[in-house]
């Protein structure tokens, strides 16, 4: 959700923002995500298929805050694991996980995507907007991109071949992804 988070703030603040880098964009309408849970749970195996049911039963379930925080952030690994392409195993650095601050956050995200909110903030943008994005990433960079350019000027994509949702953590597409973020800084 961080680009949108940045699109909101380049709308409001244009003053503060001279260009735009969105990395691994979540889709903008409700019916361009509504694959990503199937996709995601193409790519996990049998036994994580059942971990992560018994980690949203968990959730549903749950009176206690560590625990409900615990299994939100054991399903996050797991969504990790299904939307990256090969992982270079890099050092842990997750941020805390907080359940019900997603909960939160989630419904007013939610809300703006299915109230078609974005192209409102994307019309208040003065500055260019450069997307990045990974072709093995279960948000789908071509909705993305398409939506991008119909509702910007002064828009362009970078798709990275064999690169999941976080390139930074990418085998095959760190490197470019480094390489493309430097030079559009």
């Amino acid at each position: 959700m961080g680009a949108w988070l940045g699109i909101m703030l380049a709308a409001a603040c244009p003053q503060y923002i001279s260009k735009l880098i969105l990395v691994s964009c979540p889709p903008f309408r409700q019916a361009e995500a509504n694959g990503i849970a199937d996709i995601r749970l193409g790519r996990l195996n049998t036994e994580q298929k059942s971990r992560l049911t018994a980690l949203n039963r968990l959730l549903a379930e749950a009176d206690n805050t560590a625990v409900a925080d615990g299994a939100m952030a054991e399903i996050g690994e797991l969504f990790l694991q299904a939307d990256t392409y090969s992982s270079l195993n890099l050092p842990d650095t997750a941020a805390e996980c907080s359940y019900q601050t997603y909960k939160s956050v989630w419904q007013e995200a939610l809300a703006l995507r299915q109230g078609n909110k974005f192209a409102g903030y994307l019309a208040l943008l003065k500055c260019p907007v450069v997307a990045i994005h990974g072709d093995y990433d279960s948000h789908p960079a071509k909705t993305v991109f398409e939506y991008l350019a119909d509702n910007l000027t002064g828009f362009s994509s970078v798709l990275l071949r064999r690169c999941g949702h976080c390139p930074w953590h990418e085998q095959y597409a760190r490197q470019e992804f480094m390489a493309v973020l430097k030079q559009e800084i």
